[in-house]
């Protein structure tokens, strides 16, 4: 498990978010999973039946990649990669074809959305007084 920021200039800007990575036994030949244990509200996000926790798609892994997987991208890569998806989503690998049009209707009421998310599930309270 990590941690990561939300990145600033995104509704996730001073969420810590709990990341679990788990590695399958042909990595690094096939890509590891990476799941939020933080709740996270993101079209590419996906609350999973385990209501603990929310998968990366592996189409937006992929998307971000910008190829197939490879052994050559690592930890660092992904990570980064996620944090770009953070701040601007990518709308052909939305979950639902329904948060896909939430998000291209009204981008300013999602971020909205996400942000009051972020600010009950990630912040710390002794934080939300600065922000």
């Amino acid at each position: 498990m990590l941690q990561i920021e939300g990145p600033d200039d995104s509704p996730y800007s001073r969420g810590n978010f709990m990341i679990c990575i788990t590695f399958p036994k042909k990595y690094p030949f096939v890509p590891f999973k990476l799941y939020f244990l933080t709740p996270i509200l993101h079209p590419n996000i996906q609350k999973t039946s385990c209501s603990s926790y929310s998968k990366v798609c592996d189409c937006s892994i992929k998307y971000i990649l910008k190829h197939n997987w490879s052994p050559i991208y690592n930890l660092k890569c992904i990570l980064q990669s996620v944090c770009g998806l953070l701040i601007n989503p990518e709308l052909q690998m939305c979950i639902s074809h329904q948060s896909a049009v939430e998000y291209n209707q009204n981008p300013d009421q999602c971020k909205i959305e996400a942000r009051k998310h972020t600010l009950s599930f990630a912040v710390r309270e002794d934080w939300k007084g600065e922000i």
